[in-house]
């Protein structure tokens, strides 16, 4: 099987043995997931710190699973590197009606309508961390709130002002300002819905929120972000608040395609093969890409 795996500004699909599942696991094949400016601050650190929206197969489930059935289609979000074959708790799988590639963006679109009533509560104190899949599709469901928004890619920032963003910054540019910043009083909204799932922005998240504001977990998280070091001076005497979403359940998976009519069709910019994911990578570094569906619909 084909592992992807990340040199700095460099990716490569690696010949690998396909795992076994253990107890209460499903081993899944790979049908579709998303490339996302997300995963590009990824690409271009060599860090893999970013989880992906699956859509899947079940091949084999492990001892102790009942539930799922080979040839069953599943989606799912993993904390994992990203390959053809994949082993996922059975907890986390969630089954769908149909075994398409795209599947996977029914995942981003129901992480993303959790966080709608989050984001709404105060309209013009809002920000969204992460100009990726979930964060866009977040924004254009939004109704009366015009967030702040921080991201990795112009191209993508610019499709969030087209959805309504108020301002936008990107994540560097943020931290410097924040660095810079003397005042006592920092952050730019009460509300910030971070939807990277990466530890670096996360641990950033808390210190963009004004005082007395919320941190919004929209995404479970990718790798190293079970370790987030939170600062504990700021949630005491700040007061700030920490929610995580956690993972979804099928109740929001089938209610995201109540959704789809919301969605703009320029978010997907292309539809790829997975073996070409260098190429879609090589796009989204130069601008000239938001997010890149792959799929792999090879033969089980």
């Amino acid at each position: 099987m084909k592992t992807l795996t990340f040199e700095k500004n460099h990716c490569n699909l690696i010949d690998t043995s396909a795992p076994a599942p253990g107890p209460g696991q499903v081993l899944v094949r790979l049908r579709g997931t998303i490339l996302d400016e997300t995963h590009l601050t990824d690409y271009r650190s060599g860090e893999l710190q970013a989880p992906y929206l699956v859509s899947a197969v079940v091949l084999q489930p492990g001892s102790g699973v009942i539930d799922f059935r080979r040839g069953q289609p599943v989606v799912t979000v993993v904390s994992q590197p990203l390959s053809q074959y994949l082993v996922v708790n059975k907890e986390l799988l969630i089954p769908v009606e149909h075994d398409r590639g795209a599947n996977c963006m029914f995942m981003g679109i129901a992480l993303a309508s959790r966080a709608v009533p989050y984001a709404e509560k105060y309209p013009e104190s809002t920000v969204i961390g992460g100009a990726g899949f979930v964060g866009l599709t977040l924004s254009a469901l939004l109704q009366t709130t015009t967030p702040w928004f921080f991201g990795t890619s112009d191209q993508a920032l610019m499709c969030a002002q087209d959805l309504g963003a108020a301002h936008y910054k990107e994540w560097d540019q943020v931290a410097e300002d924040l660095e810079r910043d003397e005042r006592d009083e920092k952050g730019y909204g009460a509300t910030l819905i971070e939807t990277t799932g990466r530890l670096q922005e996360r641990q950033l998240s808390q210190f963009l929120t004004l005082k007395g504001g919320t941190v919004v977990c929209a995404t479970p998280p990718g790798p190293g972000s079970e370790v987030l070091d939170i600062d504990a001076y700021r949630i005491h005497y700040d007061q700030i608040t920490w929610v995580a979403l956690g993972p979804c359940g099928k109740e929001d998976v089938d209610g995201a395609t109540a959704h789809l009519d919301s969605i703009p069709d320029t978010l997907i910019t292309a539809q790829l093969d997975f073996d070409q994911v260098q190429y879609a990578f090589e796009e989204l570094d130069a601008e000239r890409g938001i997010c890149f569906l792959l799929t792999d619909d090879a033969e089980l």
